[in-house]
């Protein structure tokens, strides 16, 4: 997710690597039945079943965790994941306290999320927290307890539209939702309980979109994979406009708005871009290629608060994250780190720009943690396995 105003995924989903990545868990773990699509998700023999019996009784025992470990005046940190799959196991939201000193998650507890929690918005000024349903269609919606990280549900928004990608609005009244299959970004405006209400409508564009995004200007950029465009709206009380030429872009997915920059990554072509926003216009500034030795497809991209560091990741066989170093005149190629894991479509990046979080979603299935060392490389500290498929992490700090 992009922040934490705007999808917190950090964590997110690239629509074209979720059917991909799905389809290879399922091939490649015959019994597992869970393919999820979020920060957290579970696999294994009973999969999401024991993932939620325990996330329920651990929630109950240690909800009130949250210390960061640090012994200094910074609030608690917050790890969501979300799940499910498209094979019977449920939509599932799993909350996890993240330990500084020690580097390590401990689980708080578990939410029922719909079908399938593809994709997570986190609006931490807010304490609320929005999932993309990709099997039932619609958003689900929570509050977010600031002392406990757990979550209330404030209810499920039908639409026939099953995003696989969110961006919520700098103001927090405004929820953007990309659907892949469908070929549609839809607007749902936030109550003032916090919740999703009715979509004001879908904008079509292609039938492939992975992701949109949103800056302070209300300048929306959108994917379209097929047509192998990234194009441009403008946005005002819940309509989007369309806005200047789109700008080509080979089977675009994961995009990153921050800074008067867009940030994307390509799906299928060996390909990272950096492009100024001028008004609703994009102007190249780089490209790099994302794969070291091996192939694989490009799934999520995210830049460091600060803007320094880029990381994007890599799908089988690669399964790595690409780091480069963005602060100077040209971008600094910082190495390749193995996810020890297969197929991670998700990262987070800390608020703090300490640690790196990524979801592996084929054997092993785990959460991976990384430090960010002073050079922006990146260094492996723990491993949280998971009895269920992480696809989307997102990370808070209250």
């Amino acid at each position: 997710m992009n922040s934490a105003a705007n999808g917190g995924n950090a964590a997110g989903v690239d629509g074209g690597a979720i059917q991909s990545a799905t389809s290879t868990s399922s091939s490649t773990n015959g019994a597992v039945s869970t393919t999820g699509l979020a920060t957290s998700t579970a696999q294994g023999a009973g999969g999401n079943g024991s993932g939620s019996s325990t996330g329920g009784s651990t929630g109950s025992t240690t909800g009130a965790a949250g210390s960061d470990g640090t012994g200094d005046d910074a609030g608690p940190t917050y790890v969501y994941v979300g799940s499910g799959s498209f094979t019977g196991e449920p939509g599932m939201i799993t909350v996890y306290s993240l330990n500084r000193a020690t580097k390590t998650l401990t689980l708080v507890g578990d939410h029922p999320a719909g079908g399938l929690a593809a994709f997570l918005a986190i609006d931490a000024e807010r304490g609320r927290l929005f999932s993309a349903d990709s099997i039932n269609g619609g958003v689900q919606s929570f509050s977010i307890d600031r002392e406990t990280g757990m979550l209330t549900s404030l209810g499920a928004t039908a639409n026939d539209n099953s995003p696989v990608f969110l961006s919520l609005t700098g103001d927090g009244q405004y929820l953007l939702a990309a659907s892949l299959t469908e070929g549609a970004i839809d607007v749902y405006p936030i109550d003032e309980s916090g919740k999703a209400a009715g979509s004001l409508g879908a904008t079509a564009m292609g039938t492939e979109i992975r992701s949109v995004v949103i800056d302070d200007q209300n300048r929306v950029f959108a994917a379209a994979a097929d047509l192998g465009q990234i194009a441009p709206y403008d946005f005002s009380s819940g309509t989007l406009t369309p806005g200047a030429s789109s700008t080509e872009f080979d089977s675009p997915g994961q995009l990153f708005l921050a800074s008067e920059k867009l940030y994307a990554v390509s799906q299928e072509a060996d390909k990272l871009a950096s492009f100024y926003v001028l008004d609703d216009a994009l102007v190249l500034d780089w490209e790099l290629p994302r794969l070291g030795s091996s192939t694989g497809d490009g799934a999520d991209i995210q830049v460091t608060p600060s803007g320094k560091y880029l990381y994007a990741t890599n799908l089988d066989p690669e399964n790595s994250i690409v780091a480069y170093d963005i602060s100077g005149s040209e971008p600094v190629y910082l190495g390749h780190q193995s996810t020890r894991g297969g197929s991670p479509l998700d990262l987070a990046i800390d608020p703090e720009e300490e640690l790196v979080i990524v979801g592996n979603i084929t054997s092993p299935t785990t959460l991976e943690i990384f430090s960010i060392q002073a050079d922006g490389t990146l260094q492996h500290e723990s491993t949280e396995a998971t009895t269920f498929t992480p696809f989307s992490v997102g990370m808070v700090q209250f």
